[in-house]
């Protein structure tokens, strides 16, 4: 034989055993596969949890998903789109229903579970017009949301932002400002009154005192000694 006739021969017993190396490992690969798919199947169904995320999955069962193909995608699938909560929307009454994959979702980033719709927290978001400022006059807006909050607490204000801010800085200034000065009637001895405590004890319904503090100290700690 020539040497180009060896180089022929050569070539096609080559082709031929790649050839059938080939096709033998298709059918191998294939067989592998079917055993893998029908393994995890197997594995997936003993699962009874379907709150169950992938990795407690794949350790109760020893399957590693990312090797397997359309089983993974069906079971992940069904576990995930599986309804874990419920409830009504406690503004509207309407039922608010989450897969297990929204659950974690939420409780991966640390928020709490939904108690009011979509809808109903985008109503909520609207800012609305409230009604005007009894100091300086002009409009003033805040959210659906705040507007109901406090009007079921009885406690809707009168001022925008801006002038109860201001109403607060002048009340705190003024709640340290001397009211009156006294003279206590044990010791002789001069004290003040502020504003802020002339309110605290109006509030409370107390008379205003007519002993210092240290005095008023001392009474307290001899009644508690007598008990």
């Amino acid at each position: 034989m020539t040497t180009n006739e060896k180089y022929i021969a050569y070539t096609r017993a080559l082709s031929e055993l790649t050839v059938v190396f080939d096709e033998e490992l298709e059918v191998r690969i294939k067989e592998r596969e079917e055993e893998k798919h029908k393994a995890a199947e197997k594995a997936i169904e003993k699962v009874a949890n379907p709150e169950d995320s992938k990795k407690d999955i794949a350790k109760k069962t020893n399957v590693k998903f990312g090797k397997i193909n359309t089983s993974k995608g069906k079971a992940l699938e069904y576990v995930n789109s599986e309804i874990v909560y419920s409830c009504s929307c406690k503004r509207c009454g309407k039922k608010i229903e989450l897969t297990n994959k929204e659950v974690r979702r939420l409780e991966e980033k640390g928020y709490d579970l939904p108690k009011t719709c979509n809808e109903c927290k985008s109503a909520l978001a609207e800012e609305i017009t409230v009604g005007q400022c009894a100091r300086c006059g002009k409009k003033f807006v805040m959210t659906r949301g705040k507007y109901e909050h406090l009007k079921a607490k009885n406690s809707l204000s009168k001022y925008c932002v801006v002038c109860a801010q201001k109403i607060r800085a002048e009340k705190a200034e003024k709640s340290h400002q001397v009211y009156k000065t006294c003279k206590c009637i044990v010791c002789r001895k001069t004290f003040d009154i502020t504003y802020g405590e002339k309110e605290h004890l109006i509030e409370n319904g107390w008379k205003l005192p007519t002993r210092c503090s240290n005095c008023r100290m001392k009474n307290k700690n001899y009644f508690a000694n007598q008990k």
